[in-house]
C-alpha cells in the first residue's frame, strides 16, 4: 500500500506538512454550501448564540463565525454550518436535471474515496458528519428510524411528535394504530 504524499505547486517542501494541509483543504471543499450536498441548520439564529452553544454541545470559545454568519473557506466560499453534524440534503423528486443528481453522486463518491484513503493513511478529514449519516453509511439507509430524525433536525422531529400525539388524542387512543 502506498501513502498519499502531497506537494503544492510553487511551494517548497513535501511530505507530512503539505499532506495534512491537503486533507484540511479537501475537508473544507466538501463543506462548501454551493455544492448542495448537505442539509443546513434550520435552528433559529438565537440557537446559535454563545448562550445556546452549551445546549448544542458546542464549545463556547470555538473559532469561526458569529451567530447568523456562515463560515468561509480560504477561497471565500461559504461553508455549511450544522451544529448537529452533516446529513445529506434531500433531492426533490420534481427536480429536473440528471446533471444535478450526477454531480451530487459524484461528490459523495469522491468523499467516500477520500475518506477511505484518509483511513488507509491514518489521516483525518475534518468533516463533522451526523450520527444518522454514519448509521446509514454503515448499515444502509433502511437502518434509519424515525427517532434518528432527532439527530438530523430536532425541530421537524418535535413537530412530527406533536402531530402524532394530536392524532392519538383525537382518536382517543394512547398507542399508534398500524
Amino acid at each position: 500500500k502506498s501513502r498519499l504524499e502531497v506537494e503544492f505547486y510553487n511551494e517548497a517542501g513535501s511530505g507530512l506538512g503539505p499532506t495534512l494541509e491537503f486533507y484540511t483543504l479537501l475537508s473544507a471543499e466538501f463543506l462548501r454550501r454551493d455544492l448542495g450536498m448537505w442539509r443546513e441548520s434550520e435552528l433559529p439564529a438565537v440557537a446559535l448564540t454563545e448562550d445556546a452553544d452549551e445546549n448544542l454541545g458546542i464549545m463556547e470559545d470555538r473559532p469561526g463565525p458569529r451567530a447568523g454568519e456562515l463560515p468561509v473557506n480560504k477561497r471565500s466560499k461559504k461553508l455549511v454550518m450544522c451544529p448537529l453534524g452533516l446529513f445529506p440534503k434531500p433531492i426533490s423528486a420534481g427536480q429536473d436535471g440528471n446533471t444535478v443528481t450526477t454531480a451530487l453522486l459524484d461528490n459523495f463518491r469522491l468523499l467516500g474515496q477520500a475518506a477511505a484513503k484518509a483511513i488507509q493513511d491514518s489521516r483525518l478529514l475534518d468533516i463533522p458528519l451526523s450520527r444518522p449519516f454514519y448509521k446509514a453509511a454503515l448499515y444502509g439507509p433502511g437502518s434509519l428510524e424515525r427517532s434518528d430524525l432527532k439527530d438530523i433536525d430536532p425541530v421537524v422531529f418535535k413537530t412530527l411528535s406533536q402531530i402524532e400525539h394530536a392524532i392519538l388524542d383525537a382518536q382517543g387512543s394512547s398507542s399508534p394504530k398500524v
